[in-house]
C-alpha cells in the first residue's frame, strides 16, 4: 500500500475509535426521528403520531430518513440511524482530507497538511458526541464538503459564467437543504465567491452588473426541491416555528457567557493553532477563502443563537476553514524544529493533545443534561461540575 491509502485507513481508526463513545444513543431530539420513520414507511399512526411527524424539525430534513426507512426492517431505526451516520462519519473524515489537499495543493506539504486537518476533523468534540447519535448532523458536514467541491469546481471553471453550471450547483446546494440545514451556510458564501470573482475582473461596471445579472439569475434552482417537498407533504418551511426558542435569557450577560463557553470548548486548543496558522498563511486566495467563508459561519452561529438553541453541534460548521488553519498551525509549530523525527514527534503531541481534550470533554460534557434555553453560563457550568461529580461517583 501507498502513503495515501495508510492515511485514509488511520483516519477510518479514528472516526470509529470517536464514533463509537456515543454510537446508538440517543437525545431530546431523537423522538422526532422515530415516528417520521413510521410515516414514511407507510405504517398507521394516530392522528397525534401523524402530525407530530409532519409537522417535526426532523422530518423537514427528509432525505436521512427516508434512507433509514428503507433499511430499519433489516436493523431496527437506532441502529440505521447509527449505521448510517457512522458511514457517513467515515465519508466526511476522508472527504476533509482531500478537500484540505486540494485547498493546498500549490504547497509541498499539501497532503501532511491535509491529514492533520482530517485527524483534526476525526476527534473534534462535537462529532464525538454528536456524529453516530440518532441525528442527521453528520449528514450536513457530507453536505457542506461536498458543496464546497462543487462550488470551487464551478467558479475556477475559464467558462464560469455558464448559466447552467451554476443552475447545477444551486439545484444541488437545494436539494442538501432537505439532508441538513446546515448547508445554508453556503448560500451567502457561494453569492460572496461570485461576487468576489467578478469584482477582480477587469471590466466596466455596466459589465461587472450584468454579469452579477447573468451568473446569479439560476438562485432561483436552488428554491425547487424545497417548494416541491413543501408542495407534496403539505409541510411549512423549514425554520418556520423557530421564533418560539426566542427566549429573553439567551440575550443576557450570562446567555451570551454561555454562548462563548460552549462554541469555545467546541474546537478548545485548535483556536490557538488555528491563530498561528493565520499569522503564517500567505496564500492570498486562501485568505480570502477563510474570510468570506468565516463571516458566513458567524452568521450562521449567532442566527443558531437567536433562533434556536446554544450548542457544540452548530460551531461544528467553521470545520473547513478552522481545522486547515489549525493544520497549518500545528505544522508551522512542528517546523521550527530542523529535524524530521523532531518535527513529526510535534505534530502527533500536539494531535494527541488535541484528541485527550476532545475525548475529555465528551466524557465531561453535559451532553444528557436539558439545560433550558435561557439557561446562562453559570448554568453550562453547573451542569459540567455535576457531570463530572458524577463520573467520579462511579469510578
Amino acid at each position: 500500500m501507498n502513503t495515501e491509502q495508510y492515511c485514509i485507513l488511520s483516519l477510518i481508526f479514528l472516526a470509529l475509535i470517536s464514533g463509537s463513545m456515543y454510537y446508538n444513543t440517543v437525545l431530546v431530539d431523537t423522538q422526532a426521528y422515530v415516528p417520521s420513520v413510521y410515516y414514511l414507511q407507510g405504517k398507521i399512526l394516530s392522528d397525534d403520531d401523524v402530525e407530530r411527524a409532519t409537522q417535526s424539525y426532523a422530518f423537514k430534513r427528509p432525505v436521512e430518513i427516508v434512507i433509514v426507512a428503507l433499511i430499519e426492517p433489516l436493523f431496527g431505526i437506532r441502529q440505521s440511524y447509527s449505521l448510517l451516520n457512522m458511514l457517513l462519519f467515515i465519508g466526511a473524515t476522508i472527504l476533509t482530507f482531500y478537500y484540505s489537499r486540494k485547498l493546498f495543493r500549490n504547497s509541498e506539504q499539501a497532503s501532511l497538511i491535509a491529514y492533520i486537518a482530517a485527524v483534526l476533523f476525526a476527534t473534534s468534540l462535537p462529532v464525538i458526541l454528536y456524529a453516530t447519535r440518532v441525528l442527521v448532523d453528520v449528514a450536513g458536514y457530507v453536505t457542506i464538503l461536498i458543496g464546497l467541491f462543487a462550488i470551487d469546481a464551478v467558479i475556477n471553471k475559464e467558462d464560469n459564467k455558464r448559466w447552467y453550471h451554476h443552475a447545477g450547483v444551486w439545484l444541488l446546494l437545494g436539494f442538501f437543504l432537505l439532508v441538513r440545514d446546515a448547508i445554508i451556510i453556503l448560500f451567502p458564501y457561494y453569492c460572496l465567491r461570485i461576487l468576489w470573482n467578478i469584482w477582480q475582473e477587469k471590466l466596466s461596471l455596466q459589465e461587472k452588473f450584468w454579469n452579477c445579472v447573468k451568473i446569479f439569475w439560476p438562485i432561483i434552482f436552488a428554491f425547487i426541491p424545497e417548494l416541491l417537498f413543501m408542495w407534496y407533504f403539505d409541510v411549512s418551511f423549514l425554520l418556520t416555528g423557530k421564533a418560539a426558542a426566542i427566549t429573553a435569557g439567551k440575550y443576557s450577560l450570562m446567555g451570551w457567557l454561555k454562548f462563548v463557553i460552549v462554541h469555545g470548548a467546541a474546537f478548545h486548543i485548535a483556536y490557538i493553532f488555528a491563530y498561528f496558522g493565520w499569522k503564517q498563511e500567505q496564500d492570498i486566495w486562501r485568505k480570502s477563502l477563510y474570510v468570506l467563508y468565516g463571516i458566513c459561519g458567524l452568521v450562521y452561529i449567532i442566527g443558531i443563537q437567536l433562533v434556536a438553541l446554544t450548542s457544540p453541534r452548530f460551531t461544528m460548521v467553521l470545520f473547513p476553514i478552522l481545522l486547515p488553519l489549525a493544520a497549518i498551525g500545528i505544522f508551522t509549530i512542528a517546523e521550527k524544529w530542523k529535524n524530521i523525527w523532531a518535527m513529526h514527534k510535534t505534530i502527533i503531541c500536539c494531535l494527541l493533545f488535541y484528541a485527550i481534550i476532545s475525548f475529555l470533554g465528551a466524557l465531561l460534557y453535559p451532553s444528557r443534561t436539558l439545560i433550558l434555553e435561557d439557561a446562562g453560563g453559570n448554568a453550562v457550568i453547573n451542569a459540567v461540575l455535576q457531570e463530572i461529580k458524577l463520573k467520579l461517583g462511579v469510578f
